[in-house]
C-alpha cells in the first residue's frame, strides 16, 4: 500500500550537520596525513579530457586545498572505474514531465516554531558543459551558486551534501540537489549500488571527507508537493545507506523522483534537520497567460515574503517580471491580485497580512509595467480563509501561501488595501 511520508531533507542547507547554511566557518587546512587519506595521490588522469581532467590533476597536485578534501575519491572513481552501464544509453526524457530548463524553481522547507523557512533554487545558465543552481535564502537575504556538469549528471558515484560555505566541496564525481542517472539506473537494476556521501564531517574534527558505502533500494513511495499550481503526489524512490570512513559510519535515508532522467532528491537525513522539497514550478510568462486566458485565472508560488511581511523578498524578480510581461502583452486585460497565507498566526492578522500582500504585488507590478497599469489591477486579500489543503504538513501550507491573479472585464476599482 502507498504511503505518503512527512519526511526531511536533511543536510542540503540548514546550519550544521547534514545542512549547511552559507558563509560558515572557514575550513581549516587538513593535516597531511588527513589529507592523504581523503583523496588519492596517484591517479591516473590521460584517460580525463577537459575540466574534469583538470580539476583531478588539480586534486592530485593539491592544487584545489581545502575544496577537494574528500572529493578525490569520487573522482578517482569516475575516471579509473567507470559504470558498466552505457551512459549514452541512459534515458534522457523524463517520466515526471519535468527536465532541467532555465527558470525551473525548486523550493524546500523546513518547519520553524514562528513559520516555514524556505529556500529557493533556480536552474540557470545552461550551457554544453552544464548549469547553475542559484539558492537563495529570503529570510537570510543571500543568494549562492553552485555549478553542475552534464557529466556529473549522468555518473558521478558521490553526492555533495553542503551546496554553499566552505564546506562545500566541489570537484568532479559530485552532484548536489540531483544523484545522477548511473546511481538511479544501477539502483532499480541491481536493488544496490556504491554510494559517496561527500562533504561530512569526521567527528571531533573540522575535516571533511568523503564517506562510501551501499545504497539499498527500499522500494516505492509517494510525496506530496506542489507542482506548477497544482498539489499533486509524485512517485518517489526510498533507499537507505550505511556510509563509512575509517572507523567512522553515517546511516543516510533519502528519496528521490522515481524518473531515470531526474532522479532529484526531496528528502535526506544523515545527522538532523527536517526540510524538503515542497514545490516544483517551470515558470514562464506562457503559462501565466495561457491559465489566464482559458480559466480565467492562475496561482502564482514565485512570490515570496518573509514571514509576517509584505516586502516580496529577493528571488520574486522573475515572477514579477513574467506577470508584467503579460501585462504588456495583453494591454486590454485587467487583473486582480488576491493574496492568501497559510494558517500559521492569527486569522484576523492573517487576513490583513494577505491585503498587505497583494497591495504590495501590485505596486511592483505598476513600477515594471508603467503608471498606466494602476487602473488595470486590483487587488484583495483573504488570508487563511481559502485554504487549497490543510495546514498540518509542510506541503499543505506551501499550497495554501500563494498569490492569484483573476482577469476580469468589469471597471477598475480602487484597490482593497485595508
Amino acid at each position: 500500500m502507498t504511503r505518503l511520508f512527512h519526511f526531511t531533507l536533511a543536510g542540503l542547507l540548514a546550519g550544521s550537520g547534514c545542512a549547511a547554511e552559507p558563509d560558515e566557518a572557514p575550513l581549516p587546512a587538513a593535516a597531511p596525513a588527513q589529507q592523504e587519506t581523503s583523496r588519492p595521490i596517484a591517479v591516473d588522469t590521460s584517460s580525463a579530457d577537459g575540466a574534469l581532467g583538470d580539476d583531478l590533476a588539480g586534486m592530485v597536485l593539491g592544487r584545489l586545498a581545502a575544496e577537494a578534501i574528500g572529493t578525490g575519491e569520487c573522482a578517482a572513481r569516475v575516471l579509473t572505474a567507470p559504470p558498466a552501464r552505457d551512459v549514452a544509453a541512459l534515458p534522457n526524457s523524463t517520466s515526471s514531465g519535468l527536465k532541467i530548463e532555465s527558470g525551473l524553481r525548486i523550493t524546500l522547507s523546513v518547519a520553524k516554531p514562528d513559520g516555514d523557512y524556505e529556500t529557493i533554487i533556480n536552474v540557470a545558465s545552461l550551457d554544453g558543459e552544464g548549469f547553475d543552481l542559484r539558492a537563495h535564502w529570503p529570510s537570510l537575504k543571500k543568494t549562492a551558486t553552485r555549478r553542475m556538469l552534464w557529466d556529473d549528471m549522468a555518473r558521478a558515484p558521490c553526492f555533495a551534501l553542503n551546496m554553499t560555505g566552505e564546506s562545500a566541496v566541489r570537484g568532479p564525481g559530485l552532484t548536489w540537489l540531483f544523484l545522477s542517472r548511473t546511481l538511479l539506473a544501477d539502483l532499480k537494476a541491481a536493488g544496490e549500488v556504491q554510494f559517496g556521501l561527500a562533504n561530512e564531517k569526521l567527528p571531533d574534527s573540522n575535516h571533511f571527507v568523503t564517506y562510501m558505502g551501499t545504497l539499498h533500494n527500499d522500494g516505492s513511495d509517494s510525496l506530496a508537493l506542489v507542482l506548477d499550481d497544482s498539489l499533486v503526489h509524485v512517485p518517489v524512490i526510498a533507499a537507505r545507506a550505511e556510509v563509512r570512513h575509517g572507523d567512522a559510519e553515517h546511516r543516510v535515508e533519502l528519496h528521490f523522483l522515481d524518473d531515470p532522467a531526474l532522479p532529484l532528491v526531496v528528502q535526506m537525513c544523515c545527522l538532523r534537520s527536517s526540510d524538503r522539497v515542497v514545490r516544483i514550478e517551470r515558470v514562464g510568462a506562457e503559462r501565466i497567460a495561457r491559465a489566464l486566458s482559458e480559466t480565467g485565472r492562475v496561482t502564482v508560488y514565485g512570490i515570496y515574503f518573509d514571514f509576517g511581511s509584505a516586502v516580496p523578498a529577493a528571488g520574486s524578480e522573475s515572477v514579477l517580471d513574467e506577470i508584467a510581461e503579460v501585462m504588456r502583452t495583453h494591454p486590454d486585460w485587467r487583473l486582480r491580485v488576491v493574496g492568501h497565507t497559510d494558517g500559521i498566526g492569527e486569522a484576523a492578522a492573517n487576513l490583513e497580512l494577505s491585503r498587505s500582500r497583494a497591495a504590495a504585488v501590485r505596486s511592483a507590478l505598476i513600477e515594471r509595467v508603467g503608471a498606466a497599469a494602476a487602473d488595470r489591477l486590483d487587488t484583495a486579500g483573504f488570508g487563511e480563509a481559502r485554504p487549497r489543503a490543510g495546514n498540518e504538513t509542510l506541503e499543505g501550507r506551501a499550497a495554501n501561501r500563494r498569490v492569484e491573479l483573476i482577469r476580469h472585464s468589469s471597471q477598475a476599482r480602487r484597490p482593497d488595501t485595508r
